[in-house]
C-alpha cells in the first residue's frame, strides 16, 4: 500500500461518518476490510479523490475507535521516512461521545489485529431499581441538554420537495447486512432464503414474501437482501422502497402528470424490494399506475422481495387492487426470537451505533421491556437519545428515567385550554423545526394545550419547535387513518409530529398496537419524525419519551 488518509464525510443521518482513502491493491483493501469488520462499509473505486484509487466509508465512529484506525493503519502501511505523515482526521463530532459512567461504552474494534479500546472502568453489581424522592420525570425536565445534543434546533431530515416527483426509493442502511443479523431457529429459513436471492436473483424464490411481527428482524433482512443485490447487479438496478414511499411516490406523480417519468425510473431495473408492502395505500386514484409498476418486474420475471406484519392470504385485496400475486413464490413466517437471542439483538443493535452493552444491562434492559419486546427498537433508540442528553448518568438512573411511569394528566379546564392556546401563539420561532399536533376529529380544543405540555417538559423547557396548525383525523374508520394522518403531515409540511391515539370508543382502539406501528412507519417513510401519545394525552412518561423519539440521532 502506498498511501492512506481519513477525511470527514459527514451525512444527515451519520454526523460522524468518515472516509478511509486509500492507494494500493485490492488485497491491501481486502485487508483492512478483515481487520475493521463492520466499523466500515462497502469500498468504492468511483469517484475517488485524485491520489487514491478506492474509498472505504467509516461509520459512527468515536474518537478512540478513530485513534486505533490510525494505529493499524500506521501500522500496515507506516509513514516513510522525511515525508510528511498521513493527516490526522479531524474530531469526530461530538455527537456520539464515550460515556464515562453510562452502562454503554465504546465498542472495541471487531478485529483481533486492533488495539484494545480505551473503556470505563466496570459497574458494580447493579441494585434493584426503586423510586428516588425526586421523580425521575422531573429530573429528566431539569437535565440540562449535552453539549453534544443540539436539542430540536435543526430540523428533521429534509423531506424530498413536492415539486419534483417525489423520490420512490429508500436509501440502504449499511449497518443492516447479513453479517449483522442474529441468526437462529426463529429466521433462519427466511435468512437462507434470503441469500439465495441474493445469490440467484429472479429464480426459486420470487417473489420472496417475508412476514411476521415486530421485531423479528424483517427490514434487517430486507435491507441485508437490498444490498446484496446491490452488490451484484449495481447500485441503480435495485430499487429499495417501503410501501408507504411507493404510493406516495405514485400519487405525487399523478397530481403532477409525472407518471412517466416514475415508469421510466423504474424501468431499467432488475430488482424491487418493497418493505412493509401491507402499508401500500390502493386507491382508485393509483390503482392502475402502482400495477403498472408492479408489472415491469413480475411480467420480467424479475426478482421480487416483500416484507410485511400479515401473512399473503391476508392482504387478498391489495392482491387484487394492485394486480400481484404474493402467493406465488415462496412465504416465510419469521418467528419472535427466544430470550436468549433478544439479548443477543439488544446487544447487537447498539454495537452498530457504535456503543456496547455489557450482559448484565442487557438483561435489565429486556426484564425492563416485558411484553414490550415488539417495541424493542423503539424502546432501544430512546436509551440512545437518553444517554445523548446525559452521557454520565449511572446504569440506575437511565433506566429508572427510561421506564418510570407516571399517572395520566388530568384533562384541562376551560382556563387551561384559553391560557395554553395564548402560549402556544408566541411560541413560534422562525427556521426551527415545524411541528404538528395530530388529534381524532372531536378533539381541536387539545391541541394547543398538547403541545404547550410537551413544550414545558423538556429539558431547560427547550422551545425548539415552530408550532403548526393542528390536524385531524377521522377515528372512526378502521382502515386507511394511517395513510390519512400521513397525507395530513405531509400536506402541512412538517418535519415532526405528536400523533395523539385514538379515544376508547373508536374502532381503531381495540388494534392500538397495531395502529401505533402502522402510523408511525408512514410517516418514518415520509421523512416525518414522529411521537406517539396514548388517551387521555400527555402523561409525564408519554411526554418524556415523545421528547426521546423525536431527538434526532
Amino acid at each position: 500500500m502506498e498511501s492512506w488518509e481519513i477525511r470527514p464525510d459527514p451525512k444527515s443521518k451519520n454526523g460522524a461518518r468518515h472516509l478511509l482513502l486509500v492507494k494500493g491493491s485490492l488485497e491491501d483493501v481486502t485487508a483492512i476490510i478483515r481487520q475493521l469488520g463492520p466499523l466500515c462499509g462497502r469500498p468504492s473505486s468511483s469517484n475517488v479523490p485524485a491520489g487514491f484509487n478506492f474509498s472505504l466509508p467509516l461509520h459512527r465512529l468515536t474518537s478512540s475507535q478513530m485513534e486505533a484506525v490510525r494505529v493499524m493503519m500506521n501500522r500496515i502501511a507506516p509513514p516513510k521516512e522525511k515525508k510528511r505523515s498521513q493527516p490526522a482526521a479531524k474530531p469526530v463530532p461530538a455527537e456520539a461521545p464515550a460515556p464515562v459512567e453510562s452502562p454503554l461504552e465504546p465498542v472495541a474494534a471487531q478485529a483481533p489485529q486492533l488495539p484494545e479500546l480505551p473503556h470505563s472502568e466496570p459497574e458494580p453489581e447493579l441494585a434493584p431499581v426503586t423510586t428516588p424522592a425526586e421523580s425521575a420525570l422531573e429530573k429528566f425536565a431539569g437535565i440540562p441538554a449535552a453539549d453534544t445534543v443540539a436539542w430540536a434546533s435543526q430540523p428533521a431530515e429534509s423531506r424530498p420537495a413536492v415539486t419534483g416527483v417525489w423520490p420512490a426509493r429508500d436509501p440502504l442502511d449499511p449497518l443492516l447486512t447479513f453479517e449483522s443479523l442474529i441468526v437462529g431457529g426463529y429466521n433462519r429459513f427466511a435468512h437462507a432464503a434470503a441469500a439465495s436471492v441474493v445469490g440467484n436473483p429472479g429464480s426459486m424464490y420470487n417473489p420472496l414474501f417475508l412476514y411476521g411481527p415486530p421485531g423479528v428482524g424483517k427490514t434487517h433482512l430486507a435491507h441485508a437482501v437490498g444490498t446484496g443485490l446491490a452488490q451484484s447487479l449495481g447500485e441503480r438496478e435495485v430499487i429499495f422502497t417501503s410501501g408507504s414511499r411507493l404510493s406516495r411516490a405514485v400519487n405525487i406523480a399523478l397530481e403532477l402528470d409525472r407518471m412517466k417519468e416514475l415508469n421510466e425510473s423504474f424501468q431499467g431495473a432488475k430488482a424491487l424490494v418493497v418493505d412493509d408492502v401491507h402499508l401500500i395505500s390502493a386507491e382508485e386514484r393509483n390503482r392502475a399506475a402502482l400495477a403498472e409498476l408492479f408489472s415491469l418486474f413480475f411480467g420480467r420475471g424479475l426478482q421480487v422481495v416483500f416484507t410485511s406484519l400479515y401473512p399473503p392470504k391476508a392482504l387478498s385485496a391489495l392482491e387484487e387492487a394492485v394486480k400481484i400475486s404474493l402467493r406465488k413464490g415462496w412465504s416465510v413466517d419469521m418467528k419472535v426470537p427466544p430470550p436468549a437471542s433478544r439479548l443477543e439483538i439488544i446487544q447487537a443493535y447498539f454495537e452498530r451505533h457504535g456503543l456496547s452493552m455489557v450482559p448484565e444491562n442487557a438483561k435489565l434492559f429486556q426484564e425492563k421491556l416485558g411484553a414490550n419486546y415488539f417495541e424493542a427498537t423503539r424502546w432501544m433508540r430512546r436509551l440512545l437519545a437518553l444517554i445523548r442528553l446525559q452521557s454520565r448518568m449511572k446504569t440506575e438512573e437511565l433506566f429508572r428515567i427510561l421506564f418510570e411511569q407516571s399517572p395520566d394528566a388530568p384533562l384541562p379546564s376551560p382556563a387551561e385550554l384559553s391560557a395554553a392556546r395564548a402560549r402556544a401563539a408566541g411560541q413560534a420561532k422562525p427556521g426551527s423545526p415545524a411541528l404538528t399536533v395530530v388529534l381524532p376529529k372531536g378533539q381541536e380544543e387539545l391541541a394547543a394545550w398538547v403541545f404547550h405540555r410537551f413544550i414545558e417538559s423538556s429539558p431547560q423547557k427547550a422551545q425548539g419547535f415552530r408550532p403548526l396548525p393542528p390536524v385531524y383525523y377521522d377515528a372512526t374508520q378502521p382502515f386507511g387513518a394511517p395513510s390519512q394522518i400521513g397525507e395530513l403531515c405531509s400536506g402541512a409540511s412538517a418535519d415532526a409530529a405528536l400523533v395523539v391515539g385514538p379515544p376508547s370508543h373508536s374502532p381503531l382502539a381495540p388494534r392500538l398496537a397495531e395502529f401505533s406501528h402502522a402510523v408511525l412507519h408512514v410517516l418514518e417513510a415520509l421523512s416525518v419524525s414522529a411521537a406517539w401519545l396514548e388517551q387521555p394525552n400527555a402523561s409525564p412518561s408519554q411526554l418524556m419519551h415523545a421528547h426521546l423519539d423525536l431527538i434526532p440521532l
